[in-house]
């Protein structure tokens, strides 16, 4: 599978991500917060979400990692600022902050989580990340939450 098959095949999983954030029942400001148990989950799925170091990319990457079990690629452009949110959901898993993990049937989000450097407004480092990820990893969905926009003036 060449660069293009694979960014488009990237970019067409995620065509559902549009209602993503309100399906999850999220907390937009305390990650604690009180769901019914469910029984869906996503653990034999792998998502790559972007922007998912802070804000509703972030809040999508506890909640399915914790609550649904899905492996989460953050396709970040600060790899330290991307680690360091995994290890602060990590402490808060670990301090019981999702709530009780019988319970809610959480899973440890240490082996859940992974980052990977992809900075969106440079295509070399797209195509960098697509080869990265290897022609042999499925990916079910993209959440594609990374959102920064600077017009420049028209001439």
């Amino acid at each position: 599978m060449g660069r293009g098959e694979t960014l488009f095949k990237l970019i067409g999983v995620g065509s559902f991500s549009v209602g993503m954030y309100y399906a999850l029942n999220l907390a937009a400001t305390k990650p604690k917060i009180s769901l019914p148990t469910t029984n869906r989950k996503l653990e034999n799925k792998t998502i790559i979400v972007t922007g998912g170091t802070s804000g509703i990319g972030r809040r999508l990457t506890e909640q399915l990692s914790v609550r649904y079990g899905a492996k989460v690629i953050v396709a970040a452009r600060d790899l330290e600022k991307c680690q360091a949110m995994k290890e602060e959901i990590e402490k808060m898993y670990k301090n019981n902050e999702f709530g009780d993990k019988i319970k809610y049937q959480l899973t440890d989000p240490e082996e859940k989580i992974e980052c990977k450097l992809c900075d969106l407004k440079n295509f070399q480092s797209v195509a960098d990340f697509c080869k990265n990820l290897g022609e042999d990893q499925k990916i079910d969905s993209l959440i594609n939450n990374a959102a920064i926009m600077r017009p420049t003036p028209s001439e």
